[in-house]
């Protein structure tokens, strides 16, 4: 195998890591977004939560209202939950993403390693090869 031909390999897995590396930082934008629905739905259920004592403090809630209440805070719990679940599905497939990023960075670095070993081999072959030749040339002018 030649140098040359593991250039092509090394393009390859530089474009891995380039694509790999484009995938995180779109992860990343999309757990900051999914992080900032939470923290608005935590704050919204919150102040709902603070207007609903207010209201209960100042006046006495007819059951129809406690029940309209109870299903909305059932339901912001359950959108929590799932906007939770969503941050962290995406966090894990971060995680996932980082480690083929490792793996991508090891790879390369193993071709760039055996592109170094065969460019040093190829040096040291055509060295061998000049050295032979400049040697049959001494040795037949030394006959002449």
């Amino acid at each position: 195998m030649r140098s040359d031909s593991l250039n092509n390999l090394l393009k390859l897995r530089q474009w891995r890591k380039e694509e790999i590396e484009t995938e995180i930082s779109r992860l990343q934008c999309a757990i900051d977004d999914e992080e900032r629905r939470l923290k608005t739905m935590e704050s919204e259920l919150t102040s709902s939560f603070d207007a609903f004592r207010n209201r209960q403090a100042e006046e006495t809630l007819d059951p129809c209202a406690l029940k309209t209440f109870h299903a909305y805070f059932s339901s912001m719990n359950t959108k929590l939950e799932q906007q939770k679940k969503a941050v962290l599905r995406k966090i894990a497939e971060l995680e996932e993403t980082k480690r083929l990023l490792i793996d991508a960075y090891k790879e390369k670095m193993l071709v760039e390693n055996l592109k170094g070993r065969l460019c040093l081999r190829e040096t040291r072959e055509n060295n061998r090869r000049e050295q032979k030749e400049l040697d049959f040339i001494f040795t037949t002018r030394l006959k002449r």
